[in-house]
């Protein structure tokens, strides 16, 4: 009797261990599944990182281009060291003209008629919807 008890223990402390060796396996298929993902989203980031970082190389590399043109050399000559092709004819305007021009066209631009303005949303609507036929 004594010896059947012993194997019903040993079987059951085989059993509990049997159980905890498979949650064990099962809770670092889990973890390394979780890991997974997460390096498959860190490599996707990655991925389009690089693909910006070519965009920008392509396009630093083609500025360097333009910097070499003769065109970009001749508008910096113009802009930075005010020089002119030959044969070309240089016209100056005063800066006071082109800022009273300015404020005579904002000053255009700001007038706005008051009846437009003092009218109320429900008469705007009703002039859309029935014309002209206004209701002061």
């Amino acid at each position: 009797m004594n010896n059947r008890k012993n194997k019903k223990v040993i079987s059951r402390l085989i059993i509990v261990a049997s159980i905890v060796i498979a949650v064990l396996f099962v809770f670092g298929i889990i973890r390394e599944y979780l890991n997974r993902v997460e390096l498959d989203n860190e490599i996707t980031e990655l991925e389009s990182e690089l693909v910006e970082l070519k965009l920008d190389k392509k396009d630093f590399l083609q500025s360097i281009e333009a910097y070499q043109t003769d065109f970009y050399v001749e508008q910096e000559a113009r802009e930075k060291f005010n020089l002119i092709k030959q044969g070309e004819k240089v016209a100056v305007i005063p800066i006071d003209q082109i800022n009273t021009k300015d404020t005579n066209l904002n000053n255009e631009k700001n007038t706005v008629d008051l009846k437009s303005v003092s009218r109320s949303n429900a008469i705007d609507w009703w002039q859309y919807f029935f014309g002209d036929k206004v209701i002061n």
